[in-house]
C-alpha cells in the first residue's frame, strides 16, 4: 500500500488515473479471454469503475492515452 501525507501533483493524480484505466481494460481483458464463470459480474464491475474514472478524466482533461 502506497501512502503519503503531502497531496500529490496533478501529474502523479494524472498518471494514477490513466493508470487506473488501463488496469481496468486489462482486468475485463483477462476475464473475457479466461471465460471466467462470473463474466457478467465482472463485466458489470468494470463497466461502473470505467464510468467513474471518465468522469476524473472529463473533470481532470486526461485524455493522452485513453482515446
Amino acid at each position: 500500500m502506497w501512502i503519503k501525507e503531502e497531496k500529490p501533483s496533478f501529474e502523479g493524480a494524472k498518471k494514477a488515473v490513466q493508470k487506473m484505466y488501463s488496469l481496468n481494460s486489462l482486468f475485463l481483458d483477462s476475464v473475457k479471454y479466461n471465460e471466467c464463470e462470473c463474466l457478467e459480474k465482472y463485466s458489470y464491475v468494470s463497466g461502473e469503475f470505467f464510468n467513474l474514472l471518465w468522469v476524473l478524466i472529463l473533470y481532470f482533461e486526461i485524455c493522452d492515452d485513453t482515446n
